[in-house]
């Protein structure tokens, strides 16, 4: 605890190892074995798992989401293309923000008993804003988890590359990330040039920040009259196009490793949970037994999806699929947003995050 405390002030809750992993910083206190880190503050807690078995890759342990406080800028509650049917929750929802835990930040009921109910018989949405992110929650749950609102925003890949020859380029998608970590979205550069910060690897060329998130890109070139470098753009629309409304995968096959023939056709699942939970979090953080049953007890299983000609493979929790349940699709439909000349530049960093991804 105490060395947890001194690693916040001197690093800061948005990266608070400073990039190292966590046996780097705390010891190794059960070699060999897989580890986390567990934090609790009040009733709330968070788990980190080491960088690699279910950790970040890029090392940036990111604790503000329950040691910051947790303020939405604007809460609408209702039919929300309709004003007269709809009220201005924002002090409420702020109000059991403070109180409960973000993941269920209602405590456990349902939103017509904590807003009242503008529109009586009808579907009714709440939307949440904080800076340039939004999230809209349909009614009729109990447990309502808006922790995607305080996560910083990350891209899934980023490349600074001359213009004209793709070959001079290098991968900053970690250094991206740092900076939107530290930055404020619409500056995220602190007007600062990109050569500045990516350093030059086209001397004498123009050159090009190409970013991308959740299958959207958004290009900066090299040299702006102002030196704003804005990311918002990168990161704003409804929830719907965020979870990739109208992505879907090809094919999906869930079952046993050492025999093919007790697996089953989960094509319907898959796309099901992308349309509910967004490809990068498939399963709303459940296993995969969970959620697509057990077709073959007692042996190992993975789940194999297709699209296109990319293939990518997911094992179960623990026996080598991703130890915090997070099943995270975007390198198998990110692939579509990159140009063809800039694979290359990624190749190795894209392979090292799709956990197993094949091509």
């Amino acid at each position: 605890t105490d060395m947890f405390n001194r690693l916040i002030t001197e690093n800061g809750p948005r990266d608070f190892t400073g990039q190292q992993d966590l046996n780097d910083v705390f010891g190794d206190p059960a070699g060999g074995d897989e580890k986390m880190l567990v934090l609790m503050r009040g009733t709330a807690s968070m788990k980190f798992f080491e960088s690699g078995k279910g950790g970040p890759l890029d090392m940036v342990y990111d604790a503000s989401l329950i040691l910051d406080d947790h303020i939405v800028e604007q809460a609408i509650y209702g039919i929300l293309s309709d004003p007269s049917r709809s009220v201005d929750v924002t002090d409420t929802v702020n109000g059991l923000l403070s109180r409960n835990w973000v993941q269920n930040f209602t405590g456990g009921q349902d939103f017509n008993s904590v807003f009242g109910d503008p529109s009586f018989g009808e579907a009714k949405q709440l939307l949440l804003k904080r800076g340039a992110q939004s999230l809209q929650l349909p009614e009729g749950h109990s447990t309502y988890d808006v922790s995607r609102l305080f996560q910083n925003p990350k891209v899934d890949w980023a490349v600074y590359v001359s213009l004209s020859d793709a070959s001079k380029g290098r991968n900053v998608t970690a250094d991206v990330n740092r900076l939107l970590a530290a930055s404020p979205l619409h500056d995220f550069t602190s007007r600062t040039e990109l050569n500045h910060v990516f350093g030059d690897p086209a001397v004498s060329e123009e050159k090009k920040l190409v970013l991308s998130s959740q299958g959207k890109v958004l290009e900066f070139l090299e040299f702006l009259d102002d030196e704003i470098y804005d990311a918002t753009p990168l990161f704003q629309g409804s929830d719907e196009q965020r979870k990739g409304r109208g992505l879907q995968v090809d094919s999906a096959t869930y079952g046993s490793i050492r025999d093919p023939s007790r697996s089953r056709d989960v094509t319907h699942d898959v796309n099901r949970l992308i349309m509910e939970h967004g490809f990068w979090d498939l399963t709303g953080r459940q296993d995969l037994n969970d959620v697509f049953g057990d077709p073959a007890w007692g042996e190992e299983k993975k789940l194999v999806l297709t699209r296109g000609v990319n293939t990518m493979e997911y094992f179960e929790c623990g026996k080598g699929g991703p130890m915090d349940l997070l099943y995270d699709l975007s390198p198998l439909f990110s692939e579509e947003a990159w140009a063809p000349q800039l694979r290359h530049l990624c190749g190795k960093s894209r392979r090292r995050h799709s956990r197993r991804c094949k091509h």
